[in-house]
């Protein structure tokens, strides 16, 4: 079975899950939840988008089922670490000023940033009642609680590096190492959860839940970088719709390894294009080329790469069955490669 037919699999799995979290919820908000959970489209009539795959869910799944030759008991979890990364998606859109996402307007653009913001929180509040019905499995209350303090702790840790990361945006120079410890906040953290998660649910010790913890963050940083990489440099070559993050004046790692390769006389030619307040298409295109030049592609490509093959020894070292842990490091390799 190919990486993708096991996400869709998953996925559906999943999906029953979530909505039962929010069948309950009728009030007007929650059309903006629908339709950022890919339920509806703009106008309430109903709409399976995208947005249907459900990539963290099925990270979660299978590393239950790496722990418990079985996924059933993390499906809460995996339902809840999807409603964190819609929340996280919701409130991004808006501090970007992203319009448009996926083929279709972005929930702040359709709604408002208001109401984008409510939007947003109560689809938080769902991913903590996901993890309530942890209950309706006989799961014991403080092994649930547990589960509700890792993804807390997670999320928290996500704020700060989005804190970092908005931060960095108006600095002309970030260094590597302040990079990647935002990232390792940012992105480390909630992949990081997904994957601690799925092993906790799955009856794992505390040293197989650190280890899946410590890869999943590995991964999240891969996965960072390499949507660095396609910001910058998409698949395909023509197209030219750079993202908000590029025109933004993100400090991606392409950019932070071309200021440090530039000589000290050369930074200048860089460095003006980041003293402008946005960057136009154009300004991107040029950025790009200059940077392909100073060979920050291959660089962050190979750092994927390397962030990816450590994630993968952590979860070797964990010496759980190989069979078990095949779907697994499948999926890890494919998002690797071709983006999460």
């Amino acid at each position: 079975m190919t990486v993708p037919q096991i996400v869709e699999d998953l996925s559906e799995l999943v999906e029953e899950q979530l909505r039962s979290v929010a069948e309950r919820c009728a009030a007007p908000l929650y059309r903006l939840v629908a339709f950022e959970m890919g339920w509806q489209d703009e106008t309430g009539e109903p709409a399976y988008h995208a947005a249907g795959l459900r990539t963290s869910a099925a990270f979660c799944l299978l590393a239950c089922q790496a722990v418990a030759g079985a996924h059933q008991g993390a499906l809460p979890g995996a339902a809840a670490v999807e409603f964190i990364n819609s929340f996280v998606q919701v409130h991004g859109d808006v501090q970007a000023g992203t319009p448009n996402r996926g083929g279709r307007p972005t929930v702040w653009w359709q709604w408002g940033p208001a109401q984008a913001i409510n939007a947003g929180d109560a689809i938080h509040a769902l991913a903590r009642l996901s993890l309530m019905k942890l209950q309706d499995n006989d799961v014991a209350d403080e092994k649930v609680l547990e589960a509700l303090a890792m993804l807390d702790r997670a999320t928290l840790r996500f704020c700060e590096g989005q804190h970092q990361d908005l931060t960095y945006q108006e600095r002309l120079t970030v260094s590597e190492d302040t990079y990647l410890k935002m990232v390792d906040d940012k992105a480390g953290a909630l992949l990081g959860c997904t994957l601690a998660l799925g092993a906790f649910l799955g009856g794992a010790e505390a040293n197989i839940v650190s280890a899946f913890d410590e890869a999943g963050r590995k991964l999240g940083m891969a996965f960072q970088v390499r949507r660095d990489l396609l910001d910058l440099w998409p698949v395909d070559d023509h197209a030219q719709a750079f993202s908000s993050d590029v025109l933004n004046k993100k400090k991606s790692l392409p950019v932070i390894h071309g200021f440090a390769a530039l000589e000290p006389s050369k930074k200048r030619e860089l460095g003006n294009y980041y003293l402008k307040r946005v960057l136009e298409p154009q300004d991107a295109k040029e950025v790009a080329e200059v940077l392909e030049r100073l060979g920050a592609r291959q660089y962050a490509e190979e750092m994927t790469q390397r962030l990816v093959d450590e994630a993968l020894a952590l979860l070797d070292e964990t010496l759980l069955p190989a069979e078990g842990l095949e779907g697994l490091k499948k999926l890890a390799r494919f998002c690797g490669a071709e983006g999460f």
